[in-house]
């Protein structure tokens, strides 16, 4: 058990330090503007998230949104008032429907290569769509806390 939460921890400080320099190269910061406003992923997005504790922000260039390490809650922000469902996919999978605000679920799953994955969401008006939104992250759950989902 000592190993496992050595090798943890080698493996966070060497994440956040790799971030710190790349944050150091990077000089400006370039903002994503999604062209569908109806729906937005609010979180995890521009962040390090260590089980579910927003730590330090990503630099601009990185080629994904999100670093996630164990359990994430994923925020929705929803813009049209029409909209009565949410659906939750991870590379193509649906994973959760919330048909009542927030519309918010937890991801919980079990480590599952390759660690980099697209997180999308799709608002419904019964069964019309708004809206979507979609990141590219790094997901990373070696644990087994709680429920998985």
């Amino acid at each position: 058990m000592k190993i496992k939460v050595s090798i943890f921890l080698v493996f966070i400080l060497l994440i956040s330090t790799s971030l710190n320099l790349i944050g150091a190269i990077s000089t400006t910061e370039d903002k994503i503007v999604s062209l569908d406003t109806e729906v937005s992923i609010v979180r995890p997005n521009g962040y390090l998230y260590i089980f579910n504790v927003q730590l330090v922000p990503l630099p601009s260039r990185m080629p994904f949104r999100a670093i996630i390490v164990g359990m994430v809650n994923v925020e929705v922000d929803v813009k049209n008032e029409s909209i009565n469902k949410v659906e939750f996919y991870v590379d193509d999978e649906l994973k959760a429907t919330i048909t009542q605000a927030p519309y918010n679920w937890t991801w919980n799953e079990r480590l599952r290569p390759p660690p980099i994955h697209n997180l999308k969401i799709i608002g419904y008006n019964n069964s019309t769509e708004i809206g979507r939104d979609e990141i590219r992250l790094l997901y990373v759950n070696p644990f087994r806390f709680g429920p998985q989902t």
